[in-house]
C-alpha cells in the first residue's frame, strides 16, 4: 500500500481521521483504492476496491476474526450520471 492523503473530521461523536491510498495490482496498470478511518473512540474501519486484499485488511483490523469483504460496484452500472469513468 502507498499512502496518499488524509482528512480530519469532527462530529457529535468526536470525529476522526481518514487516510487514503493505493494498492498496486500485479499484472495490469490499475490500482485499487484503500481508505482507513480512525475514530476518536478507538475503532477503525476501512473501504477498499481490492477484492484480493479486502479480507486481509479486515482481519488485520479485527484481530483475525470474521469476514468483511463487500464487493465494490461500478457507478456507471447503477447510476445514470455523465461524469463517471467507463471501462
Amino acid at each position: 500500500m502507498v499512502w496518499d492523503r488524509f482528512s480530519v473530521w469532527r462530529d457529535k461523536d468526536g470525529g476522526g481521521i481518514g487516510v487514503y491510498g493505493w494498492i498496486e495490482r500485479p499484472g495490469d496498470r490499475y490500482k485499487d483504492f484503500v481508505a482507513l478511518y480512525f475514530f476518536k473512540d478507538g475503532t477503525v474501519s476501512y473501504d477498499t476496491s481490492s477484492t484480493r486484499y479486502s479480507l486481509t485488511i479486515f482481519k488485520m483490523l479485527n484481530g483475525g476474526r470474521g469476514y468483511g469483504h463487500s464487493r465494490c460496484k461500478r457507478v456507471e452500472d447503477y447510476f445514470d450520471v455523465p461524469n463517471v469513468i467507463r471501462l
